[in-house]
């Protein structure tokens, strides 16, 4: 699996993952919110998709800060992708 990370993530890949990871946790959300989660999964199981989605945000949040903090000197800045919007195209 490690073969197939790779080393380095330009910011508007890292941007658009984490778009996508908080595309995914609004979406547990309205499941939860409207109650249509009970169709889909058991309580336990829908739990821990809940607690996925969080963390995969915190994950690609502190990755970004991380990028942010080590770029160099005249590199493109990490782009801040809370400031885009949630529709943003992923392709």
């Amino acid at each position: 699996m490690a073969d197939t990370i790779p080393r380095t993530m330009s910011a508007a890949t890292m941007s658009k993952w984490y778009l996508l990871a908080e595309e995914r946790s609004r979406h547990f959300d309205e499941l939860h919110r409207t109650g249509r989660w009970r169709r889909y999964y058991t309580q336990e199981q829908f739990a821990a998709h809940i607690d996925e989605a969080a963390k995969t945000v915190r994950m690609w949040q502190q990755m970004m800060e991380f990028a942010r903090a080590v770029a160099a000197p005249g590199a493109p800045e990490v782009a801040d992708a809370a400031d885009r919007p949630p529709t943003a195209n992923l392709n």
